[in-house]
């Protein structure tokens, strides 16, 4: 799903393969993952964040990454970077570039909004 500005609901992180590469925050207990896509058409910094008030209580955990799905680098990485077990993760990104979101279920499967 590619990613525009707004607030996305996942409903559980049971839908996606597990990348390949590793971020420092997948581990053997991840499992599965939940993707997205998002492509700057300028020279930005992406927020991603599950630091809302609805999702207190949940335990979130970010990858971001790039290049091709058969050679993906790490690009970033958060876990407990908001409030409490929240998310919160500014990258840059240049023009042109597309970056992969990537939620793990390494704490749980929950939903949350991002």
């Amino acid at each position: 799903l590619e990613v525009i500005p707004g607030i996305y609901t996942i409903t559980d992180t049971l839908a996606g393969a597990v990348p390949e590469n590793s971020c420092f925050g997948f581990s053997v207990n991840v499992t599965q993952a939940e993707w997205f896509t998002y492509t700057a058409t300028e020279d930005i910094t992406l927020v991603v964040s599950s630091d809302f008030s609805q999702n207190i209580g949940t335990d979130t955990r970010l990858n971001v990454f790039a290049g091709a799905c058969d050679e993906l680098t790490c690009l970033a990485y958060d876990d407990d970077g908001g409030f409490s077990t929240l998310t919160y993760l500014e990258v840059f990104v240049p023009e042109g570039m597309t970056v992969y979101i990537v939620w793990d279920n390494r704490y749980s499967h929950s939903g949350f909004d991002f």
